[in-house]
């Protein structure tokens, strides 16, 4: 199988690490600037082709591509390698705006292109764990949603000038869109979003365009509703959902990143106690996109839908962008600092 990874910043560089050790053999990786190849050890670097010239990519044929350029270029590279037969891998959010997304996904969908937005958190035990009790039932009728994730900017890419990567800039990013797998957890766990609104802050103790900090209420197709909190201000990495069912609840907690904690663990009301239902001290985050990798390629050889198509994306980013919308239209910020 010949593989692409386009763009070869921190997330290009863990997938072209992983399809080399899934594949076992030569990953090509496509970027307009000079390759570091500091964090890849010289033997995965000897397995990794090294194509700078746009033209040259245009002559080159792949099976499957990565797409890990800035938001805004997505749809570029998925009308230009899907029209050579590629099927598409693309990193989240699909794009930064709506403006030709539905266009370019109907005309991969008519060359028959198996494509995946690429949300990671689906392939998480926890995740995984928690969807599995949901969909079984037994919990009862669900009530509410509570949701947060914070994970500081600049301990995000060590070594890399946090204000200039795309979750700074609005346009690009903003808390809203880079936690934007959050929204397609929330979906994947409940069901459609058919109204939200937000409160987006610019603190000013990051000095950058995007919104550092935000909450948000989702209401869904079936009534339920949900609180959800991003931030990228909190300097150690958390996740936490709280789950209030008719007959118990569920709650997930994760910490840290290298290793995480994580915990979660249901109370349920006739035995009235909790349980630990899974636990991972030391959770290695690179096994979830491995699972995730590995799953899009199945995929492909079997020629079968993706659970996480680019319609699932364009979903989530209507939904985020309305979530912008909502918070610009209050013009909200933190003892009135605002850019």
């Amino acid at each position: 199988m010949k593989a692409l990874v386009v763009g070869f910043g921190s997330i290009g560089k863990r997938h072209a690490r992983n399809l080399v050790d899934i594949l076992g053999e030569e990953v090509s990786v496509f970027d307009i600037a000079s390759l570091d190849f500091s964090s890849i050890n010289r033997e995965l670097a000897s397995k990794i082709n090294v194509i700078h010239d746009y033209q040259a990519l245009k002559k080159s044929h792949f099976d499957v591509a990565i797409i890990c350029t800035p938001n805004s270029t997505h749809l570029k590279y998925m009308e230009e390698l899907g029209d050579k037969g590629t099927h598409l891998l693309i990193e989240k959010p699909i794009s930064s705006s709506l403006d030709g997304v539905r266009d370019v996904l109907e005309r991969i969908g008519s060359k028959g292109i198996i494509n995946m937005v690429a949300c990671n958190l689906r392939f998480h035990p926890a995740a995984v764990t928690i969807k599995k009790i949901m969909n079984g039932g037994d919990m009862g009728k669900l009530y509410f949603v509570h949701s947060e994730y914070g994970n500081y900017l600049p301990y995000q890419r060590t070594g890399v000038d946090y204000k200039k990567v795309y979750a700074a800039d609005n346009r690009e990013g903003g808390i809203i869109l880079d936690a934007i797998h959050e929204i397609n957890l929330l979906r994947w766990f409940v069901d459609e979003v058919i109204e939200c609104d937000c409160w987006g802050y610019y603190t000013g103790s990051l000095d950058i365009a995007g919104y550092d900090l935000a909450f948000a209420i989702l209401k869904f197709s079936s009534g339920v509703v949900t609180e959800m909190r991003v931030d990228c201000l909190q300097k150690s990495r958390r996740r936490f959902y709280e789950f209030v069912f008719e007959k118990g609840t569920i709650l997930w907690e994760s910490t840290g990143k290298s290793p995480e904690f994580c915990e979660v663990r249901l109370y349920n009301d006739n035995q009235k106690m909790w349980k630990i239902i899974y636990k991972d001290s030391g959770y290695d985050l690179n096994k979830m996109y491995v699972e995730e990798l590995r799953y899009f390629i199945e995929c492909v050889n079997k020629g079968e839908k993706t659970c996480n198509s680019g319609w699932e994306g364009l979903r989530d980013l209507e939904v985020a962008l309305t979530l912008k919308q909502k918070a610009s239209e209050r013009s909200t910020s933190i003892h009135g600092i605002k850019p």
